[in-house]
């Protein structure tokens, strides 16, 4: 019944946040004092009712009460009213619960909040329905499924729709009942919320049961039983249908299909007490049908379980069969229970119940006329309660209905004065719309531009670096090349000469790996196998290099800027290895995803100052480079030795 606790956290820490943008710069600390003290108290309310010392409960609640209309947080002080109606709904009388929740009902309008008057519709009928007030109760469940309905929160309406059911079927309104169990049905996945699904058939089975329907009710228990996932279900829903044997008088049937059960371990949980007494009865009824000598010994025991929860109408149930066991064998016995069972039907006003009782009364009285008599009138005034009761009922429907209807019409009302209003706004939202469009225009153009630019720029830098990279080649290489043949083929006739041959051999090798470092890359479908064979050159003796899952990557889906970038960056990598790291082991691992192209560059160097901001040479480069590519590139040591490069670049 009450609000979830991490629900009313969620609505304090919005409230709050709102007021401590306002307030905070004169009082830095005061809502979370306010925060801590609701906390605190809201705390020891639920501790308190928890251990049912109600009163305390509600002074404790009356100071979070005032505390939150102190601060005039309103949706802090509902909650809290929430939690107060709860409380009182353990009290009696419950004339302040109604008072509570009128009080919230009339908030809750006036902020036309529908969900939480929906909310508040069910909690009234829930204690009209504690307080014996029946037609208020059906009233304020049927305007609850009707707006959850309104709201789509198909949970919500089978919920309340359950709760319908089970108080027009007290009443004996099973077609209405029936309807709106299936109505019920109509919200709900059997998969997503099995225990609802099967307690709607559950009660289309107990509705069909009361109209004496008896194969129709076995139909939905079993229909019920089919989906039902649980241990304690099944147990329910046999029981259940054993009792529709009972009533069959197929005793056979009953004490077989019971017997299956009785002995379960999940009954001995005092959990389930309440289910455990219901199936022992059942069970020691159908024996005492099938003249098994120990059937009064079950039935007395499921007796004293029911006592240990004292709920009247379970009391009841155990009373009128130990009258009619005691019956069927002329024991005395049988006129006290059938009177005990008269007694506690009065007590929860059940007129079935009462009728019951007093036909066992009138079988086992030695002067049962004046019984007959209590029979007779009894019997006309809930013939009477019954037929009034669904004119009750179809009047609360229909004055639901007008009241929508009216709501309807005055709302349609206000919508036409609101047409009139809206056309100045919208005239006023269409001159913005156009400016937001023009402006919109330009920056959208300008961006087109930039980018153009940018695409220009970037091809412009590959175009210089291919003609650097072919000039290196064609004129320092070659020229570099033939005084170094010429060199080579004279005579050693110094050190000096000998040493500027090796010199020249080194400048040589030199112009021609920066010819090859900054030469033409195939960006087509051999892609990755050239930036595969550039990584491999890499590999020496002294370093180890890995690659790994280049292959799987949909290279196709980079273009020809993004995938220069990725080439040069990993090269640039590979340069500064070689140069700087000292490394012995490079591992270049591939990765991909629908929306990015991740490249992990790690090895076991000597690592990387991180301090150094911003970096020079060929990490600039690559940074650079990235950052051109809309991508980002992130730098960080190893836990144990090495650097790691992450680069990430968008399809």
């Amino acid at each position: 019944m009450t609000t979830p606790k991490a629900i009313y956290f969620f609505i304090l820490i919005i409230i709050l946040g709102t007021v401590s943008c306002n307030n905070q710069k004169d009082h830095p600390s005061e809502n979370d004092t306010f925060l801590n003290q609701i906390d605190s108290l809201y705390d020891s309310v639920e501790q308190l009712k928890e251990k049912k010392l109600i009163d305390m409960a509600l002074s404790k609640n009356n100071t979070a009460l005032q505390l939150a209309k102190s601060k005039n947080v309103p949706e802090i002080y509902q909650n809290l009213l929430r939690q107060r109606i709860v409380l009182l709904g353990r009290k009696r009388p419950l004339d302040s619960t109604f008072h509570y929740s009128d009080i919230l009902l009339n908030d809750y309008t006036r902020a036309k909040d529908t969900a939480n008057i929906a909310y508040i519709k069910y909690l009234k009928g829930f204690y009209f329905k504690k307080d014996n007030q029946i037609d208020s109760a059906i009233g304020n469940y049927y305007q609850a499924v009707q707006l959850y309905k309104y709201l789509n929160d198909s949970l919500n309406v089978a919920k309340r729709s359950l709760d319908l059911v089970k108080i027009l079927n007290d009443k004996a309104n099973y077609q209405v009942a029936e309807k709106t169990a299936i109505d019920g049905l109509k919200y709900l996945n059997k998969k997503t919320a099995n225990k609802l699904y099967i307690n709607l058939k559950n009660h289309l089975a107990i509705i069909s049961k009361n109209k004496g329907q008896y194969k129709e009710a076995l139909y939905w228990y079993n229909r019920a039983l089919s989906i039902a996932k649980d241990s304690l279900s099944v147990i329910s829903i046999k029981n259940n249908m054993a009792v529709v044997y009972l009533k069959q008088e197929h005793f056979t049937k009953a004490f077989n299909t019971l017997s299956s059960i009785v002995y379960d371990t999940l009954l001995r949980n005092p959990k389930n007490i309440t289910l455990n007494a219901r199936v022992i009865d059942n069970w020691a009824f159908a024996k005492s049908k099938l003249g098994h000598i120990d059937a009064e010994k079950y039935l007395l025991e499921a007796l004293e379980l029911r006592k240990q929860k004292n709920v009247p109408e379970n009391l009841n149930a155990s009373y009128i069969h130990l009258a009619e066991h005691y019956a069927d064998k002329n024991n005395r016995m049988a006129f006290k229970m059938a009177q005990k069972a008269y007694e506690t039907a009065k007590t929860y006003q059940n007129v079935d119940d009462q009728l019951l009782a007093l036909s066992m009364i009138i079988a086992t009285s030695e002067t049962p006329r004046q019984y007959a008599l209590k029979y007779h009138r009894l019997s006309d005034s809930l013939h009477k309660a019954r037929e009034q009761a669904n004119i009750s009922y179809a009047k609360i429907i229909y004055d639901t209905e007008r009241n929508r209807n009216e709501n309807a019409l005055l709302k349609s009302n206000a919508q036409l004065n609101a047409l009139e209003i809206s056309k100045v706004k919208t005239r006023n939202i269409a001159l913005g719309l156009i400016l937001i469009i023009v402006i919109g225009a330009v920056i959208w153009r300008y961006h087109l531009i930039k980018n153009k630019h940018q695409r220009e720029k970037e091809l412009a830098t590959y175009e210089t670096e291919r003609l650097i990279s072919k000039r290196v080649h064609d004129e320092v290489a070659n020229d570099v090349f033939h005084t170094l043949t010429s060199l080579q083929n004279e005579p050693k006739v110094s050190p000096v000469l000998e040493q500027l041959e090796n010199q020249l051999d080194k400048l040589y090798h030199k112009t021609r790996d920066i010819s090859k470092e900054y030469g033409d890359i195939d960006t087509g479908t051999n892609f990755a196998v050239g930036l595969k064979d550039m990584l491999a050159s890499y590999h020496s003796e002294h370093a180890n290099v890995i690659i790994r899952n280049i292959d799987t990557i949909p290279w196709r889906r980079l273009n020809h800027s993004k995938k220069v970038a990725i080439y040069r960056c990993v090269q640039e990598l590979m340069v500064n290895m070689k140069k700087h790291s000292q490394a012995t082991l490079v591992a270049l691992m591939f990765e991909s995803d629908p929306n990015l192209l991740t490249v992990k560059y790690s090895d076991n160097g000597i690592g990387l100052d991180l301090s150094i901001t911003p970096r020079a040479g060929g990490l600039k480069n690559v940074e650079n480079r990235i950052e051109a590519a809309n991508g980002t590139v992130t730098f960080a040591n190893s836990s144990t030795q090495g650097l790691v490069i992450i680069i990430e670049i968008p399809f």
